[in-house]
């Protein structure tokens, strides 16, 4: 099974970019972005790619960050990741959940919970 990193918390911040919040001990230093996204319907989370010692590693966007990314896909915001001390951009983020979101709308391989929350969320 890939090991799961939490996104604790999504701010906005002046400078037009979206900051994703991890747990201060994780090494983000140790990552490397793949500028690649997956669903994870089961867990309601857009899930970001990341590698780490060639093993990858999913990055969860959870329902309580859809309406912080929302806000950056608004505002042509750039993502990034952070520990509180290191700072990685995520690449790719923006359009990776353009497209996903698309392909969510009115889709029920996604199930009705997925596509009902990302309908909510996004569409509105």
């Amino acid at each position: 099974m890939r090991e799961k990193i939490y996104v604790e918390k999504a701010i906005k911040t002046e400078k037009n970019e979206v900051i994703l919040i991890v747990n201060d001990d994780f090494l983000i230093k140790e990552l490397t972005a793949t500028g690649q996204v997956l669903v994870d319907s089961n867990e309601l989370a857009f899930v970001y790619i990341v590698e780490k010692d060639d093993s990858f590693m999913y990055l969860e966007l959870t329902l309580k960050t859809w309406p912080i990314l929302k806000d950056g896909l608004v505002n042509n915001c750039e993502y990034k990741l952070s520990n509180g001390e290191e700072t990685m951009v995520l690449p790719n983020l923006k359009e990776e959940l353009l497209y996903l979101i698309d392909n969510i709308k009115g889709n029920s391989n996604y199930g009705e919970e997925m596509v009902t929350k990302v309908e909510e969320c996004f569409c509105n």
